[in-house]
């Protein structure tokens, strides 16, 4: 299960984090420090990916990842959805993006320190020539026009 929490950062919280409580579920924790204001921005996107395509998938995002670091991002990371159903009341991530059929869902988390930072890292990444070459890959592996894309700032 893939569960996103997005929590303000204090001692208690890393202590706990520091002693794995949340180790019998796959957690990603968001944690936003603020110095006098907030300073976190994400940028996510869900995929959907044939199951047949998924490792030639990871080794083009992964390979995109890096390149994203290299320019500057906190973090690019990609999950594999393990659990998308409704529950607890909530509609599922299903709902978000039509799966067909012997597709998986992916979820690809990009983080930065805000608005301003996420776009000087995408100048730099955008003139890359080898994220043009990835991207070119990455429209034989999946349909691209599929993706759900957002942008999300803290409050």
């Amino acid at each position: 299960m893939l569960t996103i929490i997005i929590i303000p950062y204090s001692n208690k919280i890393a202590s706990l984090l520091n002693k794995e409580i949340l180790n019998s579920t796959l957690t990603l924790t968001l944690i936003i420090q603020s110095k006098g204001g907030v300073i976190m921005y994400l940028e996510i996107y869900l995929y959907p990916v044939l199951e047949e395509n998924k490792e030639q998938f990871l080794k083009i995002n992964r390979e995109a990842e890096r390149i994203y670091k290299e320019y500057g991002a906190i973090e690019s990371e990609t999950y594999t959805a393990a659990s998308i159903q409704p529950e607890y009341g909530c509609s599922g991530m299903v709902s978000a993006v039509e799966l067909r059929e012997s597709e998986i869902l992916m979820l690809e988390i990009n983080r930065y320190h805000n608005k301003v930072h996420h776009r000087q890292v995408l100048e730099k990444v955008d003139n890359d020539e080898q994220i043009e070459k990835l991207y070119i890959q990455m429209t034989k592996v999946i349909d691209v026009s599929r993706t759900v894309r957002g942008e999300f700032g803290s409050p």
